[in-house]
């Protein structure tokens, strides 16, 4: 019996996940695959593959994994290993190697790599955080350092583990005074990429939100223009003895933000807000998820900087009167 992880680690869930099985024998035989999570070393589904010299199985719908993770409140420059899950698969007692999966939502080509859809060139204003998810080999060694244009320097370094970790880039371990800084990220002593970050104001009125992009990273951006509006959008009535009464009242608030105008890079990045399953908006020192109005948006794809605007429901409710 020989058993092949066919698809590779960190494959999304959604694209398949494939093992190859050959029972090495001359004849059709029936065969029973145990599917394992390795993470408690239990079978989670068994699979009767009948008359089969050689097959092809597709755990995916056996396997358990988060839609997404959420944005963290972050003070230094620091990394920390995202959880990670394990799956293989056993047939007469022989096991298969396990396949490592996470919440990446497109395929990793290339190991080492920094998972965003957002360009190497970023806003960034005092108070706030950036998130780089990064993609590796397991037990590889990894290095941040921040230069800033005032020549200050800070950096750490990290023995990952998992294969998945989340780099943390705050603001508040700089001097108020920086104007830019760069990020180098490397792995095992070679450089993955360097982020260039523009330190702009916070403007009153600004929103900073954050959302779950296609590749499955948390992305964030400040949009420095908002308006908020407050509106009912819907009443329910009955006819009683006495007349018309209004017995429900659906109402909600909303706000518009709109982006500073950026490359075609980064407002097609933002546009994927639209369509992500999962958006947060900063509250203080809290993400609090909202619901995207907008269904669709334009914009210039001739070059030249663009903005987008984006309605942004903070809550709705149901009042019964």
């Amino acid at each position: 019996m020989n058993l092949e992880k066919l698809s590779s680690n960190f494959t999304p869930r959604q694209q398949g996940i494939f093992f190859g099985i050959d029972t090495e024998r001359d004849e059709p035989t029936d065969i029973v695959v145990e599917i394992i999570n390795r993470d408690s070393n239990k079978v989670v589904a068994t699979q009767t593959l009948r008359n089969v010299v050689t097959a092809k199985l597709n755990i995916a719908p056996y396997v358990d994994i988060p839609a997404y993770y959420e944005p963290t409140d972050c003070r230094v420059l620091s990394f920390v290993d995202m959880h990670t899950f394990r799956y293989a698969i056993r047939v007469e007692d022989i096991e298969s190697e396990d396949i490592i999966l996470s919440v990446n939502r497109t395929e990793l080509k290339e190991l080492p790599t920094i998972v965003t859809s957002q360009p190497f060139s970023r806003h960034i204003s005092q108070g706030e955080c950036d998130e780089l998810l990064i993609a590796t080999d397991a037990y590889s060694d990894l290095y941040a350092e921040i230069t800033t244009n005032l020549g200050e320097s800070i950096s750490v370094e990290y023995y990952c583990k998992s294969g998945i970790v989340l780099l943390s880039v705050p603001i508040e371990q700089l001097d108020c005074t920086t104007r830019s800084f760069d990020l180098r990220v490397e792995c095992n002593g070679e450089t993955m990429g360097v982020v260039h970050y523009a330190v702009a104001p916070r403007r009153r009125g600004s929103v900073r939100l954050a959302w779950l992009s296609d590749e499955g990273s948390i992305e964030q951006y400040t949009f420095p223009i908002s308006s908020r509006s407050f509106r009912s959008v819907g009443k329910r009535t009955a006819s009683t003895l006495k007349g018309e009464i209004t017995s429900q009242c659906n109402a909600k608030r909303s706000i518009t933000v709109c982006s500073r105008y950026e490359p075609i890079a980064t407002i097609e990045a933002l546009a994927q807000i639209v369509h992500s399953p999962k958006v947060w908006i900063e509250e203080g020192d809290r993400w609090q998820s909202v619901e995207i109005l907008s269904s669709d948006i334009e914009y210039n794809l001739f070059g030249a900087p663009a903005s987008i605007a984006l309605d942004v429901c903070l809550w709705q409710k149901e009042v019964a009167l």
